[in-house]
């Protein structure tokens, strides 16, 4: 069974960092990426997301390897849910207009420094504490110190309670939005016209999956821990359940916001295959990349980013001709 978990562990990673990848390229590549508050949010958790794919990936054959590997894991694997429960808060804020969002912006920079430093002093504690071990159910190595493995999911349990939450206050925020303008989810599924109000629940609708793929990652191992605590066997189901969903979280984020979106998908088809296209015409996504995060400004009559995309495009197609 060891074998096939370090087999199921091992596949999970990579296509979790190539998601994770995916990602973090859009957002190096393209300014819209980098000016959209939401998708800054979705850049930074990709950015752990793929430090803790890494960390899975650490060759833990010596006891001195093994060390590394534990103490890594005890500080990076803190970071996504950490984020993902920053994320849920910010995202319920910003949806539900009880914050502006410069001020969202300084209240995203404290909460990140704060999951940072407490991620640092878990993993630099535990060095002096704890002792790592290569567990045969997982095949990568953890803290076995008495209290540590507890103290851990403790912390991690806090953040999937804090993203269940946010994540039923996101929906009903969807629902009381769907009820304000379509009345019914019928109507609001079969409505064509792409108002600014469907486009807004659109991009509520995937953050919202922020929380939920946490919630359902984090699941299966919260489960294992629990019935560890109460000294009872493991089915082997569950171990090769935990192995695929710890690493998971980049795909899911990936899928999401690339795959399912066919702004992204046009972005990456720009990036890696055809030069940028120099129609002014803007699509439904492009819209909506500005509709609820990438505004520069709440005041003071500053433009917004779809209009330096508009004056962008406007000289590339005079230069061009």
């Amino acid at each position: 069974m060891a074998s096939t978990v370090s087999i199921l562990t091992n596949v999970s990673v990579c296509v979790s960092l190539v998601g994770c990848l995916l990602i973090i390229a859009l957002n190096f590549r393209f300014r819209e990426y980098r000016n959209n508050f939401f998708r800054n949010l979705v850049f930074i958790l990709s950015i752990y997301d793929a430090l803790l794919s890494l960390a899975f990936l650490i060759p833990n054959s010596n006891r001195v390897m093994c060390d590394i590997q534990g103490h890594v894991l005890i500080g990076v694997a803190l970071l996504p849910p950490h984020i993902s429960a920053i994320i849920s808060l910010l995202t319920y804020l910003k949806i539900s207009k009880r914050v502006k969002l410069l001020k969202l912006r300084k209240i995203s920079k404290v909460l990140h420094l704060i999951a940072v430093v407490h991620a640092i002093l878990m993993s630099t504690i535990s060095i002096g504490s704890a002792k790592n071990y290569k567990f045969p159910h997982t095949n990568w190595c953890f803290a076995e110190a008495p209290g540590w493995l507890l103290s851990f999911y403790i912390f991690i349990w806090i953040d999937i309670l804090i993203n269940i939450i946010f994540y039923s206050l996101i929906v009903n925020n969807i629902a009381a939005t769907i009820k304000k303008y379509f009345r019914t989810t019928k109507t609001f599924l079969n409505s064509k016209s792409d108002t600014v109000h469907k486009k807004e629940i659109r991009l509520q609708l995937r953050m919202s999956i922020i929380p939920l793929s946490l919630i359902l990652a984090l699941s299966w191992s919260s489960v294992k821990r629990v019935l560890e605590l109460l000294n009872k066997d493991i089915p082997s189901w569950l171990n090769y359940m935990h192995a695929i969903s710890n690493p998971s979280q980049g795909i899911s984020d990936c899928i999401v916001f690339v795959l399912l979106s066919s702004y992204s998908r046009k972005k990456l088809k720009e990036m890696f295959f055809c030069k940028p296209s120099v129609s002014v015409n803007f699509t439904t996504e492009e819209i909506e990349q500005s509709s609820l995060g990438s505004s520069r400004s709440e005041n003071n009559g500053q433009f917004l980013d779809i209009q330096d995309e508009y004056k962008e495009k406007l000289l590339n197609t005079s230069s061009d001709s």
